[in-house]
């Protein structure tokens, strides 16, 4: 598998080299024309004079492929490891690539340029202020993110359109309205899940229970509270501290009489075992646990008890592996890079026919989004922060538990 990825890489780079050569002058042996002989055979009629061809939409892909680093030997010459961000990297690629393919055959062609991304910090902003960045029809990115507030404010400038593929705050949106984070943050995921858990049961009697010692379970359940909040449909909400462990404290605020939605925002997985174990014998309440995307990967709960819980989490990056499309695409992958496709492959495959259904010629507009396609992630749903701001994608999966598994309630 190491070597596979490594010829990849290989590949990749030649691709790259090539890409970069000039292309030389072509020297024949025809003998020197005469003055005359120019102008004569340069005389032509006007309706025979070729226009030039059209310029091809162009993208330019951005991606931390770490080359330098995938092809260090240390002394005893042991190739080094495969960075994991690397392989999350050749995903995308690979994905970009099987939707230029896809495309091809259709008839349409787009010109692109990858680059490396491992490199020093004045190298990368000299990279993102660079023409041939600058000119690209879209610009798509996997940086780290703290270079996402960079990249957005240089795309701002240079006024062209970005694409974010990864990022754990949207302040990077903030009076840049050219970039586009193509995930929904946490907080924004988090935001979403309260929104659906208000529509779909209104008038309940919401608990969200959480731990004061642990700081991200207080982030998560404060923005789940405010979310919830706002919304009038909830008559009841409540929060409370289980840091001691008392059950009796959340029994008593459970109401028989209605709905009741209980948050639980931890990825501790002994933890959440413990609190779903003793609500699972509260047979006179009815219930519906929400939890975090990480409860998919839990090994430790029984799957039928969280269906009879009526358990709900949500996921950004949720792949429906039953459906058709994903199964031919996961099938052509397998038989072209003989490896599983990962969540940035699905995505780097999305996001080129989204940009090609939404393209006007060789201009592209992030807030134009007139053609929906079908997509084998959540959707992509760019949506506006702020008057000044660019685009987040609000698209979740919503997921319940039914016959031991996880399906999509909501797209």
């Amino acid at each position: 598998m190491g070597m596979i990825r490594i010829n990849t890489v290989f590949f990749l780079v030649l691709l790259v080299i090539a890409s970069c050569k000039t292309q030389q002058p072509v020297v024949t042996n025809a003998p020197v024309k005469t003055k005359a002989d120019t102008i004569k055979q340069t005389t032509v009629k006007a309706d025979s004079i070729s226009k030039p061809n059209e310029k091809i939409f162009s993208i330019s892909l951005l991606l931390p492929l770490s080359l330098n680093q995938q092809f260090e030997v240390d002394s005893l010459g042991t190739e080094s490891a495969i960075l994991s961000s690397s392989i999350n990297a050749l995903n995308c690629y690979e994905g970009f690539l099987s939707a230029i393919d896809t495309l091809k055959t259709k008839g349409s062609f787009i010109k692109y340029n990858v680059y490396d991304t491992d490199r020093d910090s004045l190298a990368l902003w000299k990279l993102l202020n660079s023409e041939a960045v600058s000119k690209s029809d879209v610009v798509m990115a996997m940086l780290p993110n703290s270079w996402n507030s960079v990249a957005a404010k240089i795309s701002s400038i240079r006024n062209y359109p970005l694409l974010l593929l990864q990022g754990n705050s949207s302040a990077c949106l903030i009076n840049n309205e050219q970039a586009f984070l193509t995930l929904p943050v946490n907080n924004s995921q988090c935001k979403y899940m309260a929104s659906y858990l208000a529509d779909a049961y209104p008038a309940s009697a919401t608990l969200i229970i959480s731990r004061d010692n642990n700081k991200k379970e207080t982030d998560l359940a404060d923005i789940f509270y405010t979310a919830l909040d706002s919304v009038s449909k909830h008559a009841e909400l409540g929060k409370i501290n289980y840091a001691k462990g008392d059950f009796n404290e959340i029994k008593t605020k459970l109401v028989k009489t209605k709905q009741n939605i209980l948050i639980i925002p931890s990825s501790d997985e002994s933890y959440v075992s413990s609190v779903l174990n003793k609500l699972a014998d509260l047979k006179e309440y009815r219930m519906v646990i929400a939890g975090l995307p990480t409860w998919e990967f839990f090994e430790s709960i029984d799957p039928q008890k969280l269906e009879k819980l009526n358990t709900t989490i949500f996921n950004a990056s949720y792949i429906q592996y039953k459906s058709d499309a994903v199964k031919k695409f996961r099938k052509r992958f397998i038989e072209t890079y003989h490896a599983d496709p990962l969540f940035a492959a699905f995505q780097g495959y999305d996001l080129i026919q989204w940009v090609h259904a939404n393209r006007k010629k060789n201009s592209f507009n992030i807030e134009r989004n007139h053609s929906p396609i079908s997509t084998l992630t959540n959707g992509i749903n760019p949506v506006k922060i702020c008057a000044t701001c660019g685009f987040e994608n609000e698209s979740i999966s919503i997921l319940k538990y039914k016959a031991g598994q996880l399906e999509k309630v909501k797209p």
